[in-house]
């Protein structure tokens, strides 16, 4: 019965290790994914988009 208990611990911690695993790395991605959803050039899309001007004005002469 003892090997029995050892053989699921070792399933556990092997289970606990991937969860682990893939929770950082599906956290850095949605990192990633939210720098990139948030950007500038798609605040300036989204402003384009809803009708603001996104041309940079220039300076009187």
């Amino acid at each position: 019965m003892a090997d029995l208990e050892k053989l699921a611990l070792k399933r556990d911690r092997a289970y606990l290790v991937r969860l682990v695993l893939l929770l950082v790395a599906g956290g850095a991605a949605s990192v990633f994914v939210f720098a990139w959803l948030t950007g500038s050039r798609v605040g300036g899309c989204v402003a384009e988009t809803l009708g603001a001007e996104t041309q940079p004005q220039h300076p009187a002469k």
